[in-house]
């Protein structure tokens, strides 16, 4: 069968501000007959428009590092393009894709070079003492500051719409089953919705390569501690221009021209605001000037006051279509249905002063394969330089001591597990293993491995049960399932328990070219 690809732009517009809500939609026309969805890819341009206007801010931020570029796709809806039968959703579209690149992936290469993903591919990191610390962009890497260069030499921003390449991994495109052609003619065409993610979310700032006064590394974070900032050296007398103590680069400064920083000195123990008016770089050292200006001073540290995200993209959808063969017509006439293995979301939140919760699974799927959840800090999804939404929250952070299912009056496993890494872990990465062969995908990548991470969970932390080996599946729907959790003492914040059902759905093409979805 012959092959081609087709380029199409949105029916609703070309070029997109990256709003929480704004919808891309997609039509694909039945004429594409077959799709080879594993195969098709989105096409995006992305631009970091804080570097346009008479005063830009040039906020040098990248997208987020484990769902690079979808992580700008908070959601998708898959429609009959005949007569609007509602095909697929998928939830948390972004989150989900985190989690598949930290996980299904060993060698990270082509997600970093093509779909944007950063340098550290995994959710947090451990120093030699065990200290934790959530991995960040940082402008000392090329994979995290490619969104946002900077003339090296002036330090005025140099944004520009960068392209990147990432699959849609719908399950009617066969991602997370057999891969098989999707047969766009039989539904009449489709219409695929693709809602953004607010940019507060998709979006993270990038740290600083300089260090702190005491020569560790420092943070330009809104909100660093004067000691933790990005250290610069005292000023005798009123000063208008301060040049950092330790030997830093403007590219890896994690500054720009135009960015609103608070500088903190042994006069404004609080800080006060400026925006920065050059940057330049000599001896090894970089140097920023600002007005109005400050009376002499000691102990000068300088960090972000806020950040600002704000991007316009430009995507387009490549879709390969085959030329189905000449008997496709008169052999689906009599009526087919098309499977595809697919999740849908649920959610609870554990409120900080608990120390047990249980998650009721209102499923109606009943044809489940496995169950995946994660654990947000509802606080932490805005974080300048991270969000909890992609990094969850591992058992240290939450205090979880405990889970187990419940399902049809059964409990799963017989005793619970406690995932702290001093105890089952082992058990609950294994139990999370299997939900992956579920859907037709072995995980490959459990965390990093260097130094005290190979103690801790790095990848965002899950927990998972496999419902049934393929392929076979188990009936979900009059379960009254739950998910038990308990805790060695309260959480101190509301966690956001995500919960993934991954099942198989049917459409049912009937010989009138009736459609029905069967759950």
């Amino acid at each position: 069968m012959s092959s081609k690809i087709i380029s199409l732009v949105p029916t609703n517009g070309t070029d997109f501000s990256v709003t929480e809500g704004q919808k891309v939609i997609f039509e694909l026309p039945p004429n594409l007959g077959l799709v080879k969805g594993r195969d098709s890819y989105i096409a995006l341009d992305v631009l970091n428009s804080t570097g346009l206007g008479a005063t830009p801010l040039n906020q040098r931020f990248g997208l987020d590092q484990m769902a690079g570029a979808s992580s700008l796709i908070n959601r998708v809806d898959i429609y009959s393009l005949r007569d609007g039968t509602h095909l697929e959703t998928l939830q948390h579209y972004n989150q989900m894709i985190s989690y598949v690149n930290q996980y299904l992936f060993q060698d990270k290469t082509n997600l970093q070079s093509l779909e944007g993903c950063g340098k550290d591919v995994y959710a947090e990191k451990f120093d030699t003492a065990g200290a934790h610390q959530n991995t960040q962009l940082s402008a000392n890497h090329v994979e995290d500051a490619i969104l946002s260069p900077i003339n090296a030499t002036t330090g005025t921003g140099m944004f520009s719409y960068r392209r990147y390449t990432i699959p849609l991994k719908a399950g009617l495109f066969a991602w997370w089953s057999d891969e098989r052609l999707c047969p766009v003619a039989a539904f009449g065409g489709i219409r695929i919705e693709l809602t953004l993610e607010s940019p507060d979310k998709a979006f993270h700032q990038l740290q600083t390569g300089g260090t702190n006064a005491g020569g560790d590394p420092a943070s330009i974070a809104p909100g660093t501690a004067a000691a933790d900032g990005l250290a610069f050296g005292d000023k005798g007398a009123a000063y208008t221009s301060i040049t950092t103590t330790g030997d830093l680069t403007i590219e890896k400064s994690g500054l720009a021209v135009g960015n609103k920083i608070t500088i903190i000195d042994s006069n404004n123990a609080g800080g006060v605001e400026r925006t920065i008016v050059t940057l330049t770089e000599g001896g090894g050292k970089v140097s920023l000037t600002f007005a109005p200006q400050l009376a002499a001073a000691t102990d000068i540290s300088v960090r972000l006051t806020s950040v600002t995200r704000a991007a316009t993209i430009k995507p387009q959808f490549r879709v390969v279509s085959v030329a189905p063969p000449e008997n496709f017509v008169s052999r689906i006439s009599g009526g087919f249905q098309y499977q595809f293995t697919t999740w849908d979301y649920h959610t609870s939140t554990v409120i900080s002063t608990s120390t047990q919760h249980q998650v009721e699974l209102n499923s109606v799927a009943t044809k489940a394969l496995a169950l995946q959840s994660s654990f947000v800090n509802s606080a932490e999804e805005t974080e300048a330089m991270f969000s909890s939404y992609f990094a969850g929250s591992a058992p240290r952070q939450t205090n979880l001591n405990s889970y187990q299912y419940f399902i049809n009056n059964r409990l799963m496993p017989v005793r619970s597990v406690n995932p702290q890494p001093t105890e089952h872990k082992v058990t609950a990465m294994n139990e999370l293993k299997k939900t992956w062969d579920s859907v037709s995908h072995e995980a490959q990548d459990f965390g990093n491995d260097d130094g005290k991470n190979l103690e801790k969970y790095t990848n965002t932390f899950l927990i998972g049960r496999q419902l049934a080996k393929k392929p076979y599946y188990y009936d979900l729907k009059d379960s009254e399932g739950q998910i038990r959790l308990g805790f060695s003492s309260a959480p101190n914040a509301n966690y956001q328990v995500n919960t993934f059902v991954w099942n198989n759905k049917v459409v049912n093409i009937g010989a009138g070219a009736e459609l029905n979805v069967l759950l």
